[in-house]
């Protein structure tokens, strides 16, 4: 194993050496010692990681602003990891515009270090990704929801289920009110036919909440199905 281990940084070593690693947020070379393989520890640092007690308070603002709209709330719990600014809004942009999913092994050994609640958050869960649309897919070549799902789900140990459909495509929700979000993403969403469980515990992923639209949207259409026991997860706030 220490041979195995030492060839590896060897291998590394010449790899820097060869082809020189910069960070993706601040373009500073990465070092061998770095802790990441595409971000820097400075900028790893610099993430505004979010407190539990600063989720539950985020979520329970979610719940009385959808209120206030007259719009039903069908999650029962909510996670967030950071504060979408800074390096970590520039991560989630790479990821999800820049063709950043080689991005996702870094994001989730930051999770591990930063945000094991959130791991915590979904074990014995059924995680299920919001659909990309499909001229948005073949045009980045990925799903970035799907990916973090995915992730999350292996170093969990439970399972994806890609259960929910966009009917649709819609404008792009940056730039646009509450109420016009929440009309932007009305009924485009719904769940397909399913063996599962519907007393499963659900867990549905997206990359940012910024209104809650998106996701109030995709929870709705789970519990038409019948599904009860909604959560939902994302990796920014803001």
């Amino acid at each position: 194993m220490r041979v195995l281990a030492s060839t590896k940084r060897f291998c590394r070593a010449l790899l820097d050496v060869l082809f020189p690693r910069t960070c993706v947020t601040c373009g500073r070379l990465l070092s061998l010692s770095s802790s990441s393989d595409h971000i820097c520890d400075t900028c790893l640092s610099n993430m505004s990681w979010i407190s539990l007690q600063g989720i539950r308070d985020l979520f329970e603002r979610y719940r009385r602003e959808a209120a206030d709209r007259g719009q039903r709330v069908f999650f029962n719990g909510g996670m967030t990891c950071w504060e979408h600014s800074g390096v970590a809004r520039k991560l989630i942009l790479t990821l999800k515009y820049g063709g950043g999913s080689f991005l996702i092994g870094d994001i989730i050994s930051a999770i591990k270090k930063n945000g094991r609640h959130a791991l915590d958050f979904v074990k014995n869960s059924l995680l299920v990704p919001v659909p990309t649309h499909y001229f948005k897919r073949v045009q980045r070549d990925y799903s970035q929801t799907e990916l973090i799902a995915d992730s999350l789900a292996k170093c969990s140990g439970v399972c994806v289920a890609k259960k929910l459909l966009r009917c649709k495509n819609h404008a792009a929700q940056a730039g646009l009110s509450p109420n016009e979000r929440l009309r932007n993403v009305k009924n485009i969403f719904r769940c397909s036919e399913s063996k599962i469980d519907r007393t499963s515990r659900i867990v549905i992923v997206d990359d940012v909440i910024t209104t809650g639209a998106t996701l109030l949207s995709c929870c709705e259409a789970m519990h038409r199905r019948g599904f009860r026991d909604i959560n939902v997860l994302t990796l920014s706030h803001g």
